[in-house]
């Protein structure tokens, strides 16, 4: 993967820093392409171990559409710890000039959408605060933990706004809901263990990302615990059949670029796309990507895309032939400056081998099917994840 290590050395010299969402700056290149022919090898990075059991159970995970963290936290997958459904608002204003941070999710019913809905700002309310009307509004600091609810005996919800004297008030939220009146109501046990039930749901979603764009692109996503089986457009079957039916088509993409999804995502794509095409006998993948996190997220995207084209490859009958990512803009944070200066240094070994047992289809593949053969790598180069 010289190609991979001569990508890093051109952000190192030429890079420009640049400040971003993660408040970690980076150093940021626009535009690059990384191009591998698979007949060279399995392109798993060897100056520093990648696992791939990691990349394989996530593949997995994007092919059978799913969205639920669990499943690959029982996998001992954890790298979408840090993400869950969009949710994770980090200071949304209130008419009243109040800030809380919080989730956001959308709430369905069996009969109806009850549309954007508060989910995890789960508060107490001990003291009533008013403005200089005299309103009632939100102190800034309600932000306890479940575990106090017991010993303070009332609970302030997106549902149910108390205070102490049981007084009713009102509270206006922006893009939520009118004014409503809400009543005090003091809580039992069973009432906190639904809300720490529904914390740890809440906390399992990581929205519609990848997967359910590649299965399900335009259904409208109920929660990782809806079969959306028959949703939306299935882009990767429709992908698997052209390739069976017209491989010489040009319209094979799938893309999980969804604009009306973006706000309900745990983290919006960031390889938001690829083609498959035919040539000579050969398939090929190209994908796009418009965030590459150099040191850490783009090796696992370069093996992950390579397994994809391999299990088409299989699905389909043809050749491996080359993989090429179209990168936008292309970083590395400046607290992984020490391990791309070390990566560089490095000895470059050979390439390994995919090896993927007893394939029937990629609709049934199981990630513990497919291994890599001869991956002699440098040791692991520790490096924290900007969220």
């Amino acid at each position: 993967m010289e190609q991979y290590l001569s990508l890093v050395d051109r952000i190192l010299t030429n890079g420009v820093y640049k400040e971003n969402r993660t408040g970690i700056g980076a150093y940021t290149i626009v535009g690059a392409t990384i191009e591998h022919d698979m007949e060279q090898g399995f392109p798993l990075l060897t100056t520093k171990k990648i696992p791939f059991r990691l990349i394989s159970s996530e593949l997995e995970f994007f092919i059978k559409g799913l969205t639920d963290k669990k499943w690959l936290q029982d996998r001992n997958n954890y790298i979408w710890d840090e993400w869950a459904s969009k949710g994770l608002v980090r200071d949304k204003l209130l008419n009243t000039s109040v800030s809380y941070g919080g989730g956001e999710v959308e709430k369905v019913g069996i009969r109806q959408n009850f549309g954007i809905v508060l989910s995890r700002m789960w508060l107490q309310y001990k003291k009533d605060h008013r403005d200089a009307e005299g309103n009632l509004v939100m102190p800034p600091k309600l932000r306890a933990a479940i575990e106090d609810f017991k010993s303070n005996g009332y609970l302030l919800d997106p549902d149910n706004f108390f205070s102490e004297d049981t007084s009713s008030f009102e509270v206006s939220w922006d893009s939520l809901t009118e004014n409503k009146k809400y009543f005090a109501k003091e809580i039992d046990d069973t009432f906190i263990d639904k809300i720490l039930k529904l914390g740890q749901q809440l906390e399992r979603d990581l929205g519609p990302v990848y997967g359910f764009q590649w299965r399900h692109f335009g259904a409208n996503y109920n929660g990782y615990h809806w079969n959306h089986k028959g949703y939306g457009v299935d882009q990767l079957g429709n992908v698997v059949e052209t390739l069976k039916k017209n491989p010489t088509d040009r319209r094979m993409l799938v893309t999980a670029w969804n604009p009306e999804d973006l706000d309900k995502m745990g983290l919006p794509a960031c390889h938001y796309g690829y083609q498959v095409t035919v040539l000579d006998g050969k398939l090929n993948l190209m994908w796009n990507q418009r965030s590459v996190d150099t040191m850490l997220g783009l090796p696992f995207n370069i093996a992950s895309y390579g397994l994809l084209l391999h299990l088409l490859a299989k699905e389909s009958g043809f050749k491996e032939g080359k993989l090429i990512g179209f990168l936008g803009d292309v970083h590395i944070y400046e607290n992984h400056i020490d391990a791309a200066r070390e990566q560089l240094l490095r000895e470059r070994r050979e390439l390994p081998t995919l090896v993927t047992d007893n394939f029937e289809s990629i609709f049934n593949w199981e990630y513990t099917q497919s291994r890599v053969e001869g991956y002699n790598p440098h040791s692991r180069i520790k490096m924290q994840v900007a969220v």
